[in-house]
Formats: structure tokens, sequence, C-alpha cells
């Protein structure tokens, strides 16, 4: 892997984040929005990440994807560990920079609320960051939900940039991608916070610990962290296969 791909993995997960989490930020705590403005602050930073990175990296800029394309799309598979390190790095210093950026209101949240941090009314703050679902979905459905959103993703990822399927130019292509990230959220983000990327969900998770949530972040919702991580992948598989079977199959060659 070289210097100018790790840099571009990096970056382009950072830069996302910093959209996505800031956009969270804006919602939860300032009540500046709803739901529909964290799922175009997500699409728009989905666009941005890929915008900064495309050339140098790729602009993978999610763990399942990486293994989905080594899987079954000829990325290098020498290159997977590299690309999820750097995406996770990125992931979570963007939640460091944004913790510091909006730490006064953070810590007014907690006092207004008589919060103690680290203790499970924390967990609306520490859901800016990572994803927790609500306590009426179980585990079981929040990883079907998980499996199902990055299944959608990677069809999405693979129709757009298939040159074979493309009836636009390639230039477009981050803002299509982008547009599906906002679809995939308002349609199928309710269950578990439409993570649909590993290190988009760990990465902030781990810097939660750090900066006073704790064990918290890994015990809450009956040890739910792994999810994000396990699911996205499957689905990322199994997404390839479904775009082929259902089109990628009868594609002309280019």
């Amino acid at each position: 892997m070289t210097k100018k791909e790790f840099l571009g993995e990096f970056f382009g997960s950072f830069l996302l984040l910093i959209f996505g989490l800031g956009v969270n930020t804006s919602v939860t705590l300032f009540k500046l929005g709803d739901f529909p403005m964290i799922t175009w602050g997500w699409g728009l930073g989905v666009f941005f990440g890929i915008l900064v990175s495309a050339r140098t990296s790729g602009a993978h800029l999610n763990s399942a994807v990486t293994i989905t394309l080594a899987w079954k799309r000829g990325f290098p598979k020498a290159k997977v560990p590299y690309y999820i390190l750097a995406q996770m790095l990125g992931t979570f210093f963007a939640a460091i920079i944004i913790y510091f950026n909006y730490h006064d209101a953070i810590l007014n949240w907690e006092t207004v609320n008589k919060v103690v941090r680290g203790t499970e009314a924390s967990l609306p703050v520490a859901g800016i960051f990572a994803t927790y679902p609500p306590n009426f979905i179980s585990n079981t459905n929040a990883f079907f939900d998980q499996i199902l959103g990055t299944l959608v993703l990677v069809i999405i990822v693979l129709a757009v940039t298939d040159p074979r399927n493309q009836i636009m130019k390639g230039e477009l292509n981050p803002f299509f991608v982008g547009i599906g990230v906002v679809v995939i959220g308002m349609t199928l983000g309710g269950n578990a916070g439409y993570a649909i990327n590993p290190a988009r969900d760990f990465g902030p998770r781990l810097a939660t610990y750090f900066l006073g949530w704790g064990n918290l972040v890994f015990q809450a919702h009956s040890n739910y962290f792994w999810i994000p991580i396990v699911a996205p992948i499957l689905g990322g598989i199994i997404g390839v296969y479904v775009y082929d079977f259902f089109l990628g199959n009868f594609l002309d060659s280019e």
C-alpha cells in the first residue's frame, strides 16, 4: 500500500465523520433539525469524503466495502488491513475533534440533565458518536438490519461505479453514492442508526471509551458493539453476489 492510498483513505474517512458526527451533534445538543437533517448530513459527508480521496485511494471509506472489493472484485487482499487501519484512524480522530469542538455543549447537557458520564443515562450523547438501537429493537433484528442496509449500499456502489453499467460520466459517482446513503438513512435508519460501516461505528466508539464513557460503549444494549462490525461485512459480501445475480452477470464487457 502506498502512502498516497493510506493518507487518502484516512482523510476521506476523517472528513466523512466530521460531517456525520457534526450533524448528529447539531441535532442532539442544539435541536437544529431532525432525522432528515441527519440523513442529509451523512449523505453529504459521504459525497465530500469521496471527492477528497477518490483520486488517491479509490475512496472506499468503509471497511465492509474494502473487504467486499477484495472478496469478489480483485482489490489486492494485502492492502485490506492497511485500508481498514486508515479508515479506523480517520474515524477515531474525527470523533476526538468533534468532541473537543463541542466539549462545552456536551458538559452543559450533562449538567442540565444531571447525568454522570459512563452511566446508561449518558447514552444519548454517546449516541452522537456510535450507534445504539432503542431498547425495543433486539440485537437479532439489528443484525439483520445492518446486513440489509450494507447490502443495499454495496449494490448502489457497484451499480454506480461499474463501467459496464454507467449511463452518466463517472464524475457524478460521488453524488450518486451520497444520495444513496441519504435514502438508506431515511428508509432503513430507524432500527439501529444505519452504521453500515465498521470503521464509521468502531472508530468513534473507541474514542468515546477513552473520553469518559468507558465500558458502557461496549456493554450497552447487550454488548451490541460487535454487530455494526460483523453484520456490515456480511451484508457487503452478500450484496456483491446479489448485484451480480440480478445485474452484473448480464452486462456486456467494457
